[in-house]
């Protein structure tokens, strides 16, 4: 663990809008508290209408590159121009930090943490959220463009972060590689919470039983799959849907039209375990769509297990095996027959046995646990200096 006296800028670059992305808030308040940095910037994109720069707390600052390019008639040009300049802002952004350790989120900002790196000789971490060239919607040339380019950056990197066990283990065999860790995304130890904030605030019946989804609205997630099998049975099951994304109209049309249908904005990360305490079981029901997916091991999964509410997830490796290990929840293939079978026939005895599984086993899943890991990427990367 650091012990200096000298300023240490810890610099995290994410090419997505920066809302409540608990993974790097989580990240960068740990870096600061167990002094592997003394400042840490965050340098997103952001939309028009959000803060150009936004104090998180006193060594904690993000900074959002928001377009300064007029918007053009067509989506493709302008989702163009829009990375482009976002890409060369950053750059000279980043060059001008002179960071000491740099977070890369993204591979597609990899060359740009690779160039700073060589330039400012700073120390490099790759830190991708999925598996990145196995992503949903990458496919042809474009994949492998990515694959190209992560081939040839990815041994500049000094220390590589993934989420899960399956994404390390492809990581260290596809590249032969010894310096991937895993950090799982799980929200921080705390108290029982008791709540009932969602049938309260959503004019819900206590005896019915609620069904919720929180994060990204997006294709894969098992929107579709949801809205069909919900919309399909009585309303004394009730779906919950929390968050934002693309896919947020068509839940907006199905919530109006079915009784047991709800839609909820997103919600920041101080708020999100006081609603998912109130709901009686959790949804991960992840579609096969990509590899990345099908080694997923979402920030849910874990919100879920620290509210003590009882999970379904897809029969995938890395969700399915706490689930089973601990009997805290129901793995289902990823169909809407399977899915509506097993929502059907549960009971609030079943609900009551998954619940008491659960509180034996919450306390042992929490943030606190991967620290110690964030804290030994950060020792060994020093040491090389």
């Amino acid at each position: 663990m650091l012990r200096t006296t000298l300023e240490i800028v810890n610099l995290h670059i994410y090419p997505s809008v920066f809302k409540f992305e608990s993974r790097i808030l989580k990240e960068t308040h740990s870096i600061i508290r167990l002094g592997l940095a003394s400042r840490v910037i965050i340098v997103s994109s952001g939309e028009r209408t959000q803060l150009a720069e936004e104090n998180i707390s006193d060594k904690i600052k993000v900074v959002r590159v928001k377009p300064s390019i007029p918007s053009v008639p067509f989506a493709k040009l302008n989702k163009a121009i829009f990375y482009l300049e976002f890409y060369i802002r950053t750059t000279i952004f980043s060059l001008c930090v002179r960071a000491n350790v740099i977070n890369c989120h993204s591979l597609m900002m990899l060359p740009v943490a690779v160039l700073v790196k060589r330039i400012q000789r700073s120390k490099l971490i790759y830190d991708p959220h999925e598996l990145e060239t196995e992503r949903i919607g990458l496919r042809g040339v474009f994949q492998k463009l990515s694959k190209w380019v992560e081939k040839k950056l990815i041994y500049q990197t000094d220390a590589i972060i993934v989420v899960s066990e399956s994404i390390r283990d492809w990581y260290r065999n596809t590249y032969q590689l010894n310096n991937v860790f895993t950090i799982k995304n799980i929200p921080q130890k705390t108290h029982p919470i008791k709540s009932n904030i969602l049938k309260e605030k959503l004019k819900i019946s206590t005896d019915h039983q609620v069904f919720l989804y929180q994060g990204l609205i997006s294709e894969g997630r098992g929107i579709e799959l949801y809205l069909n099998v919900f919309s399909k049975l009585n309303n004394h099951q009730h779906l919950v849907i929390i968050g934002y994304g693309p896919m947020e109209p068509i839940v907006r049309e199905f919530a109006m039209k079915f009784p047991n249908v709800h839609f909820h904005p997103a919600l920041p990360p101080d708020q999100i375990l006081y609603y998912t305490c109130s709901a009686d079981v959790g949804l991960s029901v992840i579609e096969n769509l990509c590899l990345s997916y099908y080694y997923c091991l979402p920030n849910k999964f874990f919100e879920y297990i620290a509210a003590g509410v009882p999970l379904i997830v897809s029969d995938f490796p890395d969700m399915s095996r706490p689930v089973k290990q601990y009997n805290i929840g129901w793995t289902v293939s990823v169909n809407e027959e399977s899915l509506t079978k097993l929502i059907k026939n549960i009971t609030q005895a079943d609900l009551n046995k998954k619940k008491s599984c659960l509180e034996k086993v919450r306390d042992s899943f929490a943030w606190e646990y991967e620290e110690p890991i964030l804290s030994s990427v950060f020792d060994q990367i020093y040491k090389t200096a």
